[in-house]
């Protein structure tokens, strides 16, 4: 069944998981001891190592805590002032046993439990981390801090919903609690929840402005919700306020790279690379700016080393609805039409054309493996199937066609990077390929590059007339740039197809609803459903023509029948919460509206 990310397939972009938290609060070490007696020279140098600590001198607080500790071996306040120290330069295994001498001394402390459950968390023993964690928070209840930290242990720990438990409770205890908010961000983050990534850091910016970690996090949430602009900025101030900000480079290098700056990209990829961040998504984007600026062997290097480390298609984040930057999915008007399939092209013999005599029945027997766009819209390709093309490409390194027909598989199961090296690579070979024109069209088409897809497919079409896949491909773009016009004109010409195409006339309807030739779209829907009986979109766009034309029960079945077809269609519930409105019914809108926002947010 045809799913509504059939529809307009869009380039997905990965979230990497690798822990995007805020630095733990370590508690200054004043505390209470029971041994109130240390030497006055003891006393001097814990005094020391504190204000050491305040400055930053924390190799001169280590030092001077120690004189205290040989002074008086017993006092656990020096203990905890070097066990502070031992912290903030990051030598987890040295301030263990500090904090256990200053525990073990007679230290009656929220803050040095705090301080060990941190040491504990970055030593990987979590239970015992959440185990001081708990202790200080029934000591000191109402310490806002304390649940952060606990936050952070549960991110580690990989447990989302307890890290947004804990920072709910920092931030009613403190609303102007930052790191409450963008820790809470970054669980919302590993859960995909975008949107409230955004508004969890616009009030932690709203805090601190500086808080280079709650950019870093906005930053990839924009990536994801393609504002790639702001997601662009976010990043390149969070490196600014901190440049050994982990993920940032990421972040804003993928953004980059989407904004069509592609040296950019490469530069701030290359930095992410450097600091193991997101890695096999670095080289992969990396690869993907690479081929853009015509670097084909680099390209091919990054996309094999991002193979290696694990990336595939599967990698790819589930399809979402694009939408402009000030207007969310949930806002979407019933009357806004799905957008038609891409008529990804098929290699058969009759298409290619290109293959010598002695390929000619490789060819053939290949081409009938490669599953279409329909039965496998995503996903890792077919092992034998790719295992074949991989070959025949091995076999024939320079032979255009066998470069075409895989990266025509990679295209099939959305493998952007990959395809649009084979592209390349044939039409560097042959550069008249009219046939892999189309299809590198189609791969910019999906990365929503439509000035190059459409250049493609008006080259292809120049060389080949005939070739009425370009039309069909090219109209389809025209469509997600709203020249209706245009995207008509080359649709008409796709009608032409055989055997005729479902989705053609699907998109026809569309650019004549759009343009207030309801009659017509009508019609070219009647087609579409009379070709397919299967395809919901058709049903759901014939609906909203006959709601125009004040059929309201043909629609109202339509969108019903859109619904059967696939239970998942939001925008059919949209339609027919619409119509339902009209007729005064809004407690049934109500629940269609419900629905259509429940399928979304699942998504």
């Amino acid at each position: 069944m045809r799913r509504f990310s059939d529809f307009r397939q869009v380039i997905k972009i990965g979230v990497s998981l690798v822990l995007v938290s805020e630095v733990y609060t370590v508690y200054a070490p004043y505390c209470f001891s029971q041994d109130s007696s240390p030497s006055k020279d003891a006393q001097f140098y814990k005094e020391l190592s504190e204000n050491d600590i305040q400055v930053g001198n924390y190799t001169k607080a280590i030092a001077d805590a120690t004189k205290a500790i040989e002074l008086n071996p017993t006092w656990g306040e020096a203990y905890n002032a070097r066990g502070a120290a031992y912290i903030f330069t990051q030598q987890w295994k040295l301030a263990l046993p500090d904090f256990n001498a200053a525990i073990e001394h007679g230290i009656i402390d929220a803050g040095v439990y705090s301080n060990r459950g941190t040491v504990y968390s970055e030593l990987g023993q979590f239970e015992k981390s959440l185990a001081d964690f708990n202790t200080a928070k029934r000591m000191a209840p109402q310490m806002s801090q304390l649940y952060n930290n606990c936050a952070l242990t549960y991110l580690k720990m990989g447990n989302n919903q307890k890290v947004i438990e804990e920072c709910n409770r920092a931030a009613q205890l403190d609303p102007r609690n930052a790191s409450a908010f963008s820790n809470r961000a970054a669980a919302e983050l590993n859960l995909l929840k975008f949107d409230d990534v955004v508004k969890d850091c616009d009030k932690a910016l709203s805090i601190d402005p500086k808080s280079a970690h709650a950019l870093k996090l906005r930053s990839a949430a924009c990536l994801n919700l393609k504002r790639f602009k702001q997601s662009a900025e976010d990043g390149a101030h969070a490196i600014e306020l901190n440049q050994n900000q982990n993920g940032a480079y990421y972040y804003c290098g993928a953004a980059n790279l989407y904004l069509g700056h592609f040296d950019k990209a490469v530069e701030l990829l290359t930095k992410a690379i450097d600091f193991n961040e997101s890695t096999k998504w670095a080289y992969y984007d990396r690869g993907m700016a690479y081929a853009q600026l015509n670097k084909d062997a680099l390209a091919a290097k990054d996309i094999q080393m991002a193979t290696a480390l694990g990336w595939t298609a599967a990698n790819l984040l589930p399809d979402i609805k694009i939408t402009t930057e000030d207007k969310s999915p949930t806002q979407a008007s019933a009357n806004e039409h799905t957008f038609p399939r891409l008529n990804l092209m098929q290699p058969p013999a009759v298409s290619i054309g290109k293959a010598s005599p002695e390929d000619s029945s490789s060819s053939n027997n290949s081409s009938s493996q490669i599953s279409s766009p329909q039965s496998k819209p995503e996903g890792k390709a077919n092992d034998q199937v790719m295992k074949k093309f991989n070959q025949e490409v091995a076999d024939n390194p320079n032979n255009a066609t066998a470069l075409f027909r895989r990266g025509t598989a990679y295209l099939l199961c959305n493998d952007y990077g990959h395809a649009l090296l084979d592209f390349n690579a044939a039409l560097k070979i042959d550069p008249n390929y009219a046939e892999a024109l189309t299809n590198r069209g189609n791969v910019y088409d999906r990365m929503e590059k439509f000035k190059e897809a459409l250049a493609d497919f008006t080259a292809a079409i120049t060389l080949k007339p005939e070739l009425i896949e370009a039309y069909h491909s090219r109209g389809h773009t025209y469509i997600l740039l709203e020249n209706y016009q245009k995207a008509l004109e080359d649709l008409s010409v796709a009608t032409k197809l055989n055997p005729p195409s479902a989705e053609v006339y699907n998109g026809r309807s569309i650019c004549y609803y759009q343009l207030g030739q309801t009659d017509k779209a009508l019609d070219d829907a009647n087609t579409a459903v009379s070709i397919d009986p299967t395809f919901a979109c058709a049903y759901y766009n014939r609906g909203l023509a006959e709601n125009k034309l004040s059929k309201t029960d043909d629609a109202l079945d339509d969108m019903a029948r859109a619904i059967t077809l696939d239970s998942t269609f939001w925008p059919a519930y949209e339609g027919r919460a619409e119509i339902y409105q009209q007729q005064g019914k809004p407690e049934l809108a109500a629940k269609d509206k419900q629905k259509s926002a429940d399928i979304q947010k699942a998504k």
